[in-house]
């Protein structure tokens, strides 16, 4: 299963991310001026996934949650 959100009313660093609850694979998109920047991430649990899609404050929640835990790649930039 797929699992995504969308914050981009609702942050100020996140734009959207999603998860693969097979893969355990998570993109995460961050605002950068008018851009997107994305990060895949692997081996994020389903329910690491879960807390920061509902967490108040998505950049807070990724300082707790992703930041130096998960190995990641950077993509791309992409207009928003």
């Amino acid at each position: 299963m797929i699992r995504e959100f969308n914050s981009e009313a609702d942050s100020s660093t996140v734009h959207s991310a999603s998860h693969n609850d097979e893969t355990l694979d998570m993109l995460l998109h961050f605002k950068s001026s008018h851009t997107s920047i994305t990060y895949a991430y692997k081996n994020v649990p389903t329910e690491v996934f879960e807390e920061f899609a509902v967490a108040e404050s998505k950049g807070k929640a990724f300082s707790e949650l992703f930041y130096n835990k998960y190995e990641f790649t950077k993509l791309n930039h992409t207009s928003i």
